[in-house]
């Protein structure tokens, strides 16, 4: 291959080196004489089939590209190029002008602590750049740690992504191929090659499945190598633990030592998980106390006790590890910190929290929990009785039968109005569409004028585009109202409208609207603008205050026209009924007519106009369609503005946005400082039942006084709060507990105490 010319640019000096997947050469550019020679790596695929090469194409592409991003780093070799030839992959990149770690150890290179410091800071920051960046080396070793000429540095140099794709392709094609996709075939091809060198790779990477901190295990493994100048297989192993006894072969402080051990920990939660934290705990070692930092070689103790033996090995084998010599001393006096670590504790969870589940709650993620909330607390609380002052005249089931009609003719309907009119009803709301004839021409013209006549309320619906449909023909627009209700997402009716528009901006009244308004006006009671606020309605005594986009548990509502909270009378008899047919008949009580609102309109479950309502989820039976008709719901909301207006029911109230947030806060503040000094398990239990029913408690007394104020939000910030403050809390009582400040964090050792705590290491006997 010598002279060979790739890509018409890189001429081939010699092979550096060869493996299964290539072969690596050292190159130079022809096309740019003043370039450094460089290194290029062939990479052979597995199979030369055209959709096995399309796809490895396509990886080797993403490959190249995040080299050509990890090369941005000062140890890393620098990107250059990358290319397919014959149906063979190449990259090339940067040549280091260097010794290889491994010659250098062969040679007689041993670090001291000061020099494996300044080795493990250096590589650490390329582990810390690569794992930033997505990747894991999975090769971390002497012969891929280049000691540059130039200035002394250690360079990481081959990466082994590539392969792994490769190899990976290699084996999801031959796996396919073999047995189709089964779950077999998907367990595994979805592990990764265990790329790496025998000794230095953990067993996570050895099954498949690196992490980011099994680079820092094979770091961890290198630098001991260094410092002891044994391979890690001559060091031997702990037979109850599996854990690597190094310890006899290096001098270490107790703090480096510690730093060490947690370096090559087996299990990964007792491993640095990230070269950060190694750093962080490099840059603390300066700061701690000199018993710590001195080498044990110092110990006049050890070093007699090393010239009577004359074997370094079985003295540090008399201590153990060597974060076994650490002996605590009496409690000092509480710091600032301690003083204010509650604070901190209580603040920093109550903000986290609180900040993360409002922001949530905002974007309606908690909307249709709240509402279902609200739902069980109307099924609980609302019975007001029966509304004597209004009386629905129902088509049921049975009265379109009898009558042999899908919806009754011009002439029953005319039938059944003049008989409600010879009780003198105050007024009649007529819930059937009727602007279409309903039997002959004349017939329906004179319905109409009989409406007229009597003053009765028709209905028309609003709609959208060509859903709307008009009133009856001829009808002055003060006896039409609409009958459109307002339906939530979850398509229950919580929301009454009170003035809506028409396509071309005349305004309409709803139809329960126009029936109270006619029956108020009996009693001088009229709508009005609010003195105080002229933007908003007023009947008699009462303001109606306009639904906002953020009313009560509502977010980002749709508010258009003049809406209010319904507040449903009771779940059933909420008004006297009686059925259509009875009334044709003449079987009907005047009394339940004289002086009262008269609604007609259909129950019958074979109808349309039937919704959801709060009490749905509440209703069971095999009869039970979890409806309520609409002309029920036109009546309730009726009852509700005539109580409004007359002042027996209040219109249902909430908070402001801010006073609800203060109010959610508030909970999670208590939630935080009960959790806080609440330490028993059991009592922690009991508190935070205690105070979800505090809250549940207060929500159904405020519902009850015709309130609506938050009570799962609070109760979901109350749990939240409370189980971050235990985290919190347990997490610095952990970090209290460590020894040497962090070097302990993933420790396995048995004892766990407060550096302040510490007493001066001794050598026991």
């Amino acid at each position: 291959m010598q002279g060979t010319v790739l890509n018409q640019r890189y001429r081939i000096i010699k092979i550096l080196g060869a493996g299964g997947f290539g072969q690596t050469y050292l190159a130079n550019d022809i096309q740019n004489d003043d370039a450094p020679p460089c290194v290029v790596k062939q990479f052979k695929p597995a199979s030369k089939d055209t959709a096995f090469l399309d796809v490895a194409r396509r990886l080797f592409n993403t490959e190249a590209k995040i080299l050509e991003r990890l090369g941005q780093h000062e140890l890393i070799p620098t990107f250059i190029d990358f290319f397919e030839e014959n149906k063979e992959f190449y990259l090339v990149q940067e040549f280091i002008d260097g010794t290889p770690l491994s010659d250098a150890i062969s040679d007689g290179l041993r670090f001291n602590e000061e020099g494996a410091i300044v080795f493990l800071k250096d590589v650490l920051s390329v582990l810390d750049f690569v794992h930033r960046n997505g990747v894991i080396h999975r090769d971390v070793k002497p012969e891929n740690l280049i000691r540059r000429h130039s200035d002394g540095r250690y360079v990481l140099i081959d990466f082994g992504a590539v392969k792994e794709k490769q190899y990976q392709l290699a084996n999801q094609t031959r796996m396919t191929r073999m047995t189709g996709p089964s779950p077999d075939t998907r367990q595994v091809s979805s592990l990764t090659v265990g790329i790496g060198t025998e000794g230095y790779n953990p067993p996570e990477q050895l099954s498949g499945r690196p992490r980011h901190c099994s680079d820092i295990y094979a770091l961890g493994i290198t630098t001991i190598q260094v410092l002891t100048g044994m391979p890690p297989y001559e060091w031997g192993e702990d037979p109850d633990t599996g854990e690597l006894e190094w310890q006899d072969y290096a001098v270490t402080s107790i703090g480096f030592g510690l730093i060490l051990e947690t370096m090559i920990r087996l299990q990964l939660k007792h491993r640095y998980s990230r070269a950060s934290d190694v750093l962080s705990d490099l840059q603390k070692l300066s700061t701690l106390p000199e018993e710590y930092t001195t080498i044990p070689d110092d110990d006049p103790a050890m070093a007699a006790d090393m010239a009577s033996t004359g074997d370094r090995g079985a003295s540090l084998a008399n201590t153990g590890l060597v974060a076994n010599r650490i002996k605590p001393r009496a409690a000092k006096k509480k710091s600032r910190w301690a003083s204010l670590k509650p604070v901190a504790i209580i603040g920093a969870a109550t903000v986290m929290m609180s900040s993360a589940l409002i922001g949530a709650r905002q974007l309606g993620w908690f909307q249709a929990l709240e509402l279902a909330a609200y739902d069980r607390l109307v099924q609980v609380q609302a019975n007001f009785g029966t509304d004597e002052r209004l009386l629905v005249v129902e088509i049921t089931e049975q009265d379109l039968r009898e009558l042999q009609l899908p919806t009754p003719s011009d002439t029953h309907l005319s039938q059944v109005l003049q008989t409600l009119q010879s009780h003198n009803p105050l007024v009649i709301g007529i819930d059937l569409h009727r602007e279409l004839p309903q039997g002959p021409t004349e017939l329906h013209q004179a319905m109409i004028e009989q409406i007229k006549a009597s003053g009765a309320i028709a209905i028309t619906f609003l709609g959208q585009g060509e859903n709307h449909i008009p009133p009856p023909l001829g009808l002055p627009d003060e006896q039409v109202g609409f009958n459109d209700l307002t339906i939530d997402v979850d398509g229950v009716v919580r929301r009454s409208v009170l003035i809506g528009r028409y396509s071309d901006g005349r305004r309409v009244d709803s139809f329960a609207f126009q029936l109270a308004i006619r029956y108020l006006a009996e009693q001088n009671i009229f709508p009005d603008a609010d003195p105080k606020n002229p933007e908003q309605l007023r009947l008699g005594q009462a303001s109606l205050p306009r639904l906002d986009r953020q009313a009560g548990q509502y977010h980002n509502l749709d508010n258009g026209g003049y809406q209010i909270i319904l507040d449903y009378r009771s779940e059933d008899k909420s008004v006297r009924t009686v059925r259509f047919t009875d009334v044709l008949k003449g079987d009907v009580r005047p009394d339940w007519i004289e002086n009262n609102i008269v609604f007609i309109g259909t129950t019958a479950t074979s109808g349309r106009d039937r919704f959801l309502t709060p009490f749905s989820a509440n209703q069971t039976g095999a009869e039970s369609d979890e409806k309520m008709p609409g002309v029920v719901i036109h009546a309730q909301m009726v009852s509700q503005l005539l109580d409004v207006a007359l002042g027996t029911r209040s219109l249902r109230w909430y908070w402001s946005e801010w006073g609800e947030i203060l109010w959610i806060v508030g909970w999670a503040v208590t939630g935080s400082v009960m959790a806080y000094y609440c330490r028993h398990p059991i009592l922690l239990g009991v508190g935070g039942i205690a105070l979800v029913l505090v809250i549940s408690g207060t929500g159904y007394v405020v519902f009850g006084q015709g309130g609506w104020i938050p009570t799962l939000m609070p109760c979901i910030v109350v749990l939240a709060t409370g189980g971050t403050t235990v985290v919190c809390r347990a997490y610095f009582s952990q970090r209290k507990e460590e020894i040497l400040s962090s070097f302990l964090r993933n420790s396995r050792l048995r004892q766990s105490l407060v550096l302040d705590d510490f007493e001066p290491p001794r050598n026991e006997r």
